[in-house]
Protein backbone atom coordinates (compact mmCIF):
# COMPACT_ATOMS: atom_id res chain seq x y z
CA UNK A 1 0.00 0.00 0.00
CA UNK A 2 2.75 2.20 0.61
CA UNK A 3 4.86 1.84 -2.47
CA UNK A 4 1.39 2.34 -4.48
CA UNK A 5 0.64 5.73 -2.59
CA UNK A 6 4.36 6.92 -3.00
CA UNK A 7 3.55 6.16 -7.21
CA UNK A 8 0.35 7.84 -7.37
CA UNK A 9 1.99 11.20 -5.44
CA UNK A 10 5.22 11.33 -7.14
CA UNK A 11 2.86 10.59 -10.87
CA UNK A 12 4.54 7.05 -11.76
CA UNK A 13 1.00 5.26 -11.63
CA UNK A 14 -2.06 5.96 -13.46
CA UNK A 15 -5.38 4.68 -13.95
CA UNK A 16 -8.89 4.42 -12.07
CA UNK A 17 -7.36 3.67 -8.57
CA UNK A 18 -4.52 6.31 -8.80
CA UNK A 19 -7.46 9.04 -9.67
CA UNK A 20 -9.64 7.93 -6.74
CA UNK A 21 -6.97 8.19 -4.48
CA UNK A 22 -6.09 12.09 -6.06
CA UNK A 23 -10.35 12.86 -5.42
CA UNK A 24 -10.24 11.48 -2.01
CA UNK A 25 -7.64 13.54 -0.83
CA UNK A 26 -8.28 16.77 -2.92
CA UNK A 27 -10.48 18.34 -0.28
CA UNK A 28 -7.16 18.69 2.07
CA UNK A 29 -5.31 19.71 -0.95
CA UNK A 30 -7.89 22.61 -1.32
CA UNK A 31 -7.31 23.04 2.81
CA UNK A 32 -3.60 23.30 2.46
CA UNK A 33 -3.13 25.47 -0.37
CA UNK A 34 -5.42 28.12 1.09
CA UNK A 35 -3.19 28.15 4.11
CA UNK A 36 0.01 28.48 1.99
CA UNK A 37 -2.12 31.71 0.65
CA UNK A 38 -2.55 32.81 3.65
CA UNK A 39 0.65 32.46 5.11
CA UNK A 40 2.51 33.68 1.72
CA UNK A 41 0.11 37.09 2.21
CA UNK A 42 0.53 37.08 6.46
CA UNK A 43 4.53 37.65 5.85
CA UNK A 44 3.97 40.10 2.25
CA UNK A 45 1.40 42.31 3.43
CA UNK A 46 3.94 42.90 6.79
CA UNK A 47 1.53 41.57 9.20
CA UNK A 48 4.03 39.14 9.90
CA UNK A 49 7.53 40.28 10.43
CA UNK A 50 10.33 39.11 8.33
CA UNK A 51 13.81 39.21 10.14
CA UNK A 52 17.31 39.94 8.61
CA UNK A 53 20.47 38.32 10.06
CA UNK A 54 23.78 40.57 10.70
CA UNK A 55 25.32 37.90 8.58
CA UNK A 56 24.51 36.55 4.59
CA UNK A 57 21.88 34.00 4.85
CA UNK A 58 21.97 31.50 1.60
CA UNK A 59 18.70 28.88 1.54
CA UNK A 60 18.51 25.59 -0.05
CA UNK A 61 15.27 23.83 -0.72
CA UNK A 62 13.04 22.45 -3.11
CA UNK A 63 9.09 22.30 -4.25
CA UNK A 64 8.67 19.19 -3.14
CA UNK A 65 8.53 16.47 -0.40
CA UNK A 66 12.42 15.61 0.32
CA UNK A 67 14.43 13.34 -2.33
CA UNK A 68 16.49 16.32 -4.58
CA UNK A 69 19.14 16.31 -2.76
CA UNK A 70 19.15 19.14 0.00
CA UNK A 71 21.99 17.16 2.08
CA UNK A 72 24.73 16.30 0.00
CA UNK A 73 24.31 20.11 -1.98
CA UNK A 74 24.43 21.94 2.04
CA UNK A 75 27.86 19.90 2.45
CA UNK A 76 28.62 21.25 -0.80
CA UNK A 77 28.07 24.77 0.21
CA UNK A 78 30.10 24.80 3.09
CA UNK A 79 33.07 23.61 2.49
CA UNK A 80 33.10 25.79 -0.90
CA UNK A 81 32.55 28.70 1.45
CA UNK A 82 35.35 27.30 3.39
CA UNK A 83 37.77 26.87 1.07
CA UNK A 84 37.33 30.64 0.15
CA UNK A 85 37.86 31.55 4.08
CA UNK A 86 34.39 32.41 4.89
CA UNK A 87 32.84 31.57 8.43
CA UNK A 88 30.17 29.52 7.93
CA UNK A 89 27.60 27.85 9.95
CA UNK A 90 24.77 25.59 9.00
CA UNK A 91 20.89 26.07 9.98
CA UNK A 92 18.47 23.08 9.82
CA UNK A 93 14.74 22.66 11.52
CA UNK A 94 16.52 18.96 13.29
CA UNK A 95 13.43 17.09 12.28
CA UNK A 96 12.91 13.82 14.19
CA UNK A 97 15.62 15.40 16.43
CA UNK A 98 14.01 15.15 20.31
CA UNK A 99 15.76 19.02 20.60
CA UNK A 100 14.49 20.47 17.75
CA UNK A 101 11.89 22.59 19.51
CA UNK A 102 13.71 24.30 21.62
CA UNK A 103 16.86 24.11 19.25
CA UNK A 104 20.86 24.45 20.27
CA UNK A 105 24.12 23.36 19.06
CA UNK A 106 24.40 19.96 17.30
CA UNK A 107 28.45 20.89 16.74
CA UNK A 108 30.75 23.91 17.51
CA UNK A 109 32.74 23.05 14.26
CA UNK A 110 35.12 20.83 16.17
CA UNK A 111 32.66 18.41 18.96
CA UNK A 112 29.74 16.79 18.23
CA UNK A 113 27.65 17.70 21.05
CA UNK A 114 23.98 16.21 20.37
CA UNK A 115 23.27 12.52 19.39
CA UNK A 116 21.45 11.75 16.31
CA UNK A 117 18.25 11.07 19.00
CA UNK A 118 18.40 14.56 20.14
CA UNK A 119 19.57 16.54 16.72
CA UNK A 120 17.59 14.26 13.93
CA UNK A 121 19.89 12.38 11.27
CA UNK A 122 20.09 15.19 8.97
CA UNK A 123 22.07 17.32 11.27
CA UNK A 124 23.82 14.43 12.72
CA UNK A 125 25.79 14.13 9.40
CA UNK A 126 26.41 17.51 8.55
CA UNK A 127 28.15 17.70 12.35
CA UNK A 128 29.88 14.24 11.77
CA UNK A 129 30.99 15.56 7.80
CA UNK A 130 31.77 19.00 8.19
CA UNK A 131 34.84 19.55 10.35
CA UNK A 132 35.36 23.11 11.50
CA UNK A 133 31.66 23.73 10.59
CA UNK A 134 28.92 24.51 13.58
CA UNK A 135 26.17 22.81 13.07
CA UNK A 136 22.48 24.18 15.16
CA UNK A 137 19.16 23.51 15.25
CA UNK A 138 15.85 24.35 16.06
CA UNK A 139 12.21 25.32 14.78
CA UNK A 140 13.42 28.84 15.49
CA UNK A 141 15.85 29.80 12.62
CA UNK A 142 15.87 32.98 13.40
CA UNK A 143 16.98 32.43 16.76
CA UNK A 144 19.27 29.38 15.76
CA UNK A 145 21.13 32.10 12.99
CA UNK A 146 21.32 34.64 15.29
CA UNK A 147 23.45 32.34 18.03
CA UNK A 148 25.79 30.84 15.26
CA UNK A 149 26.47 34.80 14.42
CA UNK A 150 27.04 35.66 17.48
CA UNK A 151 28.67 32.62 19.16
CA UNK A 152 30.89 31.48 16.33
CA UNK A 153 31.19 34.60 14.19
CA UNK A 154 29.34 32.92 11.12
CA UNK A 155 30.30 35.62 8.24
CA UNK A 156 27.41 33.33 6.35
CA UNK A 157 24.75 30.84 7.00
CA UNK A 158 23.55 27.81 4.88
CA UNK A 159 19.74 27.42 6.01
CA UNK A 160 19.10 23.64 4.64
CA UNK A 161 15.86 23.11 3.86
CA UNK A 162 14.34 27.12 3.78
CA UNK A 163 13.20 27.94 0.88
CA UNK A 164 9.57 27.83 2.54
CA UNK A 165 11.30 29.62 5.55
CA UNK A 166 9.16 32.76 5.17
CA UNK A 167 10.64 34.10 8.62
CA UNK A 168 13.66 34.99 7.88
CA UNK A 169 14.89 36.95 4.88
CA UNK A 170 17.74 35.40 2.55
CA UNK A 171 20.40 36.47 0.62
CA UNK A 172 19.93 33.74 -1.85
CA UNK A 173 17.35 31.34 -2.53
CA UNK A 174 18.99 27.98 -3.91
CA UNK A 175 15.79 25.57 -5.41
CA UNK A 176 16.57 21.94 -6.14
CA UNK A 177 14.65 20.15 -8.84
CA UNK A 178 14.85 16.50 -9.40
CA UNK A 179 15.35 16.27 -13.20
CA UNK A 180 14.08 12.23 -13.07
CA UNK A 181 10.71 13.19 -11.64
CA UNK A 182 10.33 17.32 -11.10
CA UNK A 183 6.85 18.02 -9.84
CA UNK A 184 5.74 14.52 -9.05
CA UNK A 185 2.20 14.54 -10.15
CA UNK A 186 1.50 18.29 -10.17
CA UNK A 187 -0.61 18.15 -7.21
CA UNK A 188 0.04 19.62 -3.51
CA UNK A 189 0.48 17.94 -0.26
CA UNK A 190 -1.03 15.19 0.51
CA UNK A 191 -2.49 15.05 -2.94
CA UNK A 192 0.62 15.30 -4.03
CA UNK A 193 4.42 15.76 -3.42
CA UNK A 194 4.27 19.59 -4.07
CA UNK A 195 5.04 21.78 -0.88
CA UNK A 196 4.07 24.81 -3.10
CA UNK A 197 2.40 25.64 -6.62
CA UNK A 198 5.17 25.28 -9.04
CA UNK A 199 4.55 28.88 -9.55
CA UNK A 200 6.61 29.54 -6.35
CA UNK A 201 9.90 28.96 -8.21
CA UNK A 202 10.05 32.80 -9.05
CA UNK A 203 11.51 33.35 -5.49
CA UNK A 204 14.25 31.69 -6.51
CA UNK A 205 17.56 33.19 -7.35
CA UNK A 206 19.46 30.02 -8.36
CA UNK A 207 17.72 26.61 -10.32
CA UNK A 208 19.69 23.34 -9.65
CA UNK A 209 19.11 20.32 -11.64
CA UNK A 210 19.60 17.27 -9.49
CA UNK A 211 20.40 13.61 -10.39
CA UNK A 212 21.17 14.68 -13.94
CA UNK A 213 22.84 11.36 -14.12
CA UNK A 214 20.24 9.69 -14.75
CA UNK A 215 18.24 12.20 -17.26
CA UNK A 216 19.62 12.45 -21.24
CA UNK A 217 20.75 16.19 -22.65
CA UNK A 218 17.86 16.79 -24.69
CA UNK A 219 15.43 16.06 -21.76
CA UNK A 220 17.72 18.16 -19.58
CA UNK A 221 17.03 21.06 -21.93
CA UNK A 222 13.53 20.83 -22.61
CA UNK A 223 13.15 21.37 -18.74
CA UNK A 224 15.53 24.20 -18.26
CA UNK A 225 12.89 25.65 -21.36
CA UNK A 226 9.69 24.99 -18.71
CA UNK A 227 11.27 25.66 -15.89
CA UNK A 228 12.10 29.61 -17.83
CA UNK A 229 8.23 29.61 -17.91
CA UNK A 230 8.12 30.08 -14.11
CA UNK A 231 11.66 31.72 -13.28
CA UNK A 232 12.91 35.44 -13.12
CA UNK A 233 14.54 36.85 -16.25
CA UNK A 234 17.78 36.87 -13.99
CA UNK A 235 17.64 33.75 -12.21
CA UNK A 236 20.13 31.26 -12.61
CA UNK A 237 20.27 27.62 -13.85
CA UNK A 238 22.77 25.24 -13.07
CA UNK A 239 23.13 21.02 -12.88
CA UNK A 240 24.38 18.56 -10.91
CA UNK A 241 24.68 14.73 -10.49
CA UNK A 242 24.70 13.01 -7.17
CA UNK A 243 28.33 11.32 -7.12
CA UNK A 244 29.50 8.00 -5.01
CA UNK A 245 33.13 8.18 -3.86
CA UNK A 246 33.64 5.69 -1.90
CA UNK A 247 32.27 2.83 0.83
CA UNK A 248 32.50 3.37 4.77
CA UNK A 249 33.37 0.18 6.31
CA UNK A 250 31.98 -0.70 9.45
CA UNK A 251 35.79 0.40 11.33
CA UNK A 252 35.30 3.54 9.75
CA UNK A 253 37.69 3.24 6.81
CA UNK A 254 37.08 4.00 3.22
CA UNK A 255 36.94 1.65 0.89
CA UNK A 256 36.72 2.26 -3.31
CA UNK A 257 33.84 1.76 -5.18
CA UNK A 258 35.30 -1.46 -6.68
CA UNK A 259 35.74 -2.83 -3.25
CA UNK A 260 31.82 -4.48 -3.76
CA UNK A 261 31.71 -4.44 -7.42
CA UNK A 262 29.49 -7.61 -8.46
CA UNK A 263 29.05 -8.28 -4.78
CA UNK A 264 25.17 -9.76 -3.79
CA UNK A 265 23.68 -6.89 -1.27
CA UNK A 266 20.96 -6.15 0.97
CA UNK A 267 20.09 -2.41 0.70
CA UNK A 268 18.64 -0.87 3.44
CA UNK A 269 17.52 2.66 3.42
CA UNK A 270 14.79 5.69 4.76
CA UNK A 271 14.65 8.45 2.09
CA UNK A 272 12.62 10.56 0.46
CA UNK A 273 13.64 8.90 -2.19
CA UNK A 274 14.83 4.97 -1.93
CA UNK A 275 14.65 4.10 -5.83
CA UNK A 276 17.82 6.07 -6.42
CA UNK A 277 19.68 4.71 -3.74
CA UNK A 278 18.97 1.18 -5.47
CA UNK A 279 19.36 2.84 -8.59
CA UNK A 280 22.85 3.78 -7.51
CA UNK A 281 24.22 0.71 -6.09
CA UNK A 282 23.29 -1.43 -9.63
CA UNK A 283 25.17 1.31 -11.71
CA UNK A 284 28.41 0.82 -9.11
CA UNK A 285 27.99 -2.96 -10.42
CA UNK A 286 26.28 -4.08 -6.94
CA UNK A 287 23.56 -7.39 -6.97
CA UNK A 288 20.68 -5.93 -5.23
CA UNK A 289 19.26 -9.12 -3.82
CA UNK A 290 16.93 -7.65 -0.70
CA UNK A 291 15.84 -3.52 -0.06
CA UNK A 292 14.99 -3.12 2.54
CA UNK A 293 13.45 0.46 2.22
CA UNK A 294 11.40 2.76 5.09
CA UNK A 295 9.84 6.39 4.84
CA UNK A 296 11.84 9.02 5.58
CA UNK A 297 13.57 10.12 8.83
CA UNK A 298 12.82 6.20 10.04
CA UNK A 299 14.54 5.40 13.23
CA UNK A 300 16.02 2.17 13.11
CA UNK A 301 15.01 -0.92 15.30
CA UNK A 302 16.92 -3.87 16.53
CA UNK A 303 13.67 -6.16 14.66
CA UNK A 304 14.93 -3.85 11.40
CA UNK A 305 18.48 -4.17 11.70
CA UNK A 306 17.89 -8.29 12.22
CA UNK A 307 15.82 -8.31 9.62
CA UNK A 308 18.16 -6.90 7.09
CA UNK A 309 20.94 -9.51 8.44
CA UNK A 310 18.98 -11.96 8.52
CA UNK A 311 19.20 -12.18 4.59
CA UNK A 312 23.07 -13.21 5.49
CA UNK A 313 24.19 -10.65 2.51
CA UNK A 314 26.59 -7.63 3.25
CA UNK A 315 24.71 -4.56 4.16
CA UNK A 316 24.60 -1.29 2.51
CA UNK A 317 23.29 2.17 3.41
CA UNK A 318 23.52 5.68 2.91
CA UNK A 319 25.67 8.09 5.36
CA UNK A 320 22.20 9.43 6.51
CA UNK A 321 21.03 6.19 7.49
CA UNK A 322 24.58 4.58 9.09
CA UNK A 323 24.51 7.86 11.60
CA UNK A 324 21.35 6.45 13.08
CA UNK A 325 22.73 2.54 13.04
CA UNK A 326 23.60 1.51 16.82
CA UNK A 327 27.31 0.91 16.69
CA UNK A 328 27.02 -2.27 18.08
CA UNK A 329 25.33 -3.09 14.97
CA UNK A 330 28.15 -1.76 12.31
CA UNK A 331 30.16 -5.08 12.23
CA UNK A 332 32.05 -6.72 9.58
CA UNK A 333 29.84 -6.69 6.46
CA UNK A 334 28.29 -3.52 7.00
CA UNK A 335 29.06 -0.49 4.55
CA UNK A 336 27.69 3.09 4.17
CA UNK A 337 27.82 4.71 0.90
CA UNK A 338 29.34 8.40 0.46
CA UNK A 339 27.28 10.78 -1.83
CA UNK A 340 28.26 14.12 -3.07
CA UNK A 341 27.07 16.50 -5.13
CA UNK A 342 29.14 17.36 -8.34
CA UNK A 343 28.48 20.14 -10.42
CA UNK A 344 27.93 19.30 -14.14
CA UNK A 345 27.29 22.28 -15.61
CA UNK A 346 26.85 26.58 -14.69
CA UNK A 347 29.35 25.92 -11.38
CA UNK A 348 31.58 29.19 -12.12
CA UNK A 349 28.47 30.93 -12.28
CA UNK A 350 26.47 29.83 -9.32
CA UNK A 351 29.46 29.61 -6.69
CA UNK A 352 30.01 33.47 -7.92
CA UNK A 353 26.53 34.43 -6.81
CA UNK A 354 27.55 31.69 -3.46
CA UNK A 355 30.52 33.83 -2.73
CA UNK A 356 28.76 36.98 -3.05
CA UNK A 357 31.27 37.97 -5.93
Amino acid sequence: MRAFLEEVLTGRRHGFAAACVRGALTPLEIAYRARLGYVRWSYLSGRRARARLSCRVISVGNLVAGGTGKTPMVQYLARRLREHGVSVAVILRGYGGRKSEVGGVVSDGERVWMSVEESGDEAQLHARTLPGVPVLIGRDRVAAGERAAREFGAEVIVLDDGFQTWQLQRDLDVLLIDATNPFGNGHLLPCGVLREPVKAMARADVVVLTKTEGVDGETLTQLETRLRTWLRADALIARARHKPTCFINWDGEQQPLSHLHGTKVCALSALADNTHFLTTLQRLGLSVEVASSFLDHHRYTQRDWQAARASGLPVVTTEKDWVKLDPTWRTPGTYALRIETEMTHGEREFLRAVIGE
